[in-house]
């Protein structure tokens, strides 16, 4: 574990430590893959107290963590907001993607950590934040590329956010996770190994030790500069002792 983990295992620790000595819900920032990781590997929290995450949505890659002390009835919300953007006149406006909104967000000065996942749909995308940064962006954000933009603070409780699968299928030798990798991303077996040595690779969030580990129906799995699938199983067997699976790939 490097200098910089272990220093955000003892902040895990730390605020672990609030929620059970104030007996109240004690909330994290956003969490990438890897901090995701490392929370979960934690096993030193003190007795009673636990954390459940959320993203706003199923399958949300960055989460907010909450550390619940052992109270019964307690209740919480995370706080955070869902924010619309989407163009002032959608027939002026450009084919925005992932990266443009991502970049004029972060143009404005906003830390990454105060931001959650972006789902981009048809004309607009769907940003998740902390009510801060959401307020920032109405206040702030009208210009993305050459397109002029609005941002609205959507109710969380409203919101439906579906995401967009390609469906893939095809034959495996065997339900290793190396296998599966390469089946999603039209490559080798070998040339996914570095990428999983290198600390790249997460199944449900958790890092990937090992291109042998065995997938389960309904793994998720992210891969960094590749992209994320989910792993829906067996379809059936080959003749030649192979199997064929099916994904689905995030768009």
């Amino acid at each position: 574990m490097t200098k910089q983990e272990q220093q955000f295992k003892n902040r895990m620790l730390d605020l672990a430590n609030v929620a059970c000595l104030k007996g109240i819900p004690v909330f994290t920032h956003f969490l990438e893959r890897n901090e995701l990781h490392i929370l979960h590997s934690i096993r030193e929290f003190p007795y009673g107290v636990r954390f459940e995450t959320s993203g706003g949505y199923e399958f949300a890659e960055r989460q907010m963590a909450v550390f619940l002390p052992d109270a019964p009835f307690l209740h919480y919300k995370y706080p955070f907001v869902a924010v619309k953007i989407q163009p002032l006149n959608v027939k002026f406006s450009e084919a925005l993607t992932h990266r443009d909104y991502l970049g004029a967000v972060l143009n404005l000065g906003i830390d990454r950590s105060q931001i959650g996942d972006l789902v981009v749909e048809e004309a607009s995308c769907i940003l998740f934040c902390t009510p801060q940064i959401g307020k920032f962006l109405q206040e702030n954000c009208s210009r993305i590329r050459h397109t002029m933009v609005q941002c609205m603070i959507t109710d969380l409780e409203e919101l439906q956010v579906k995401p967009h699968f390609r469906e893939c299928k095809g034959s495996v030798s065997s339900l290793r996770l190396d296998a599966v990798l390469a089946l999603a991303f039209h490559t080798s077996r070998s040339s996914m190994l570095p990428h999983i040595k290198n600390g790249e690779v997460f199944v449900n969030s958790r890092l990937a030790e090992s291109g042998s580990y065995l997938l389960k129906e309904k793994d998720v799995v992210s891969a960094r500069g590749f992209g994320k699938f989910i792993f829906d199983g067996i379809i059936s067997a080959t003749k030649k002792g192979r199997w064929m699976v099916s994904i689905r790939i995030f768009d």
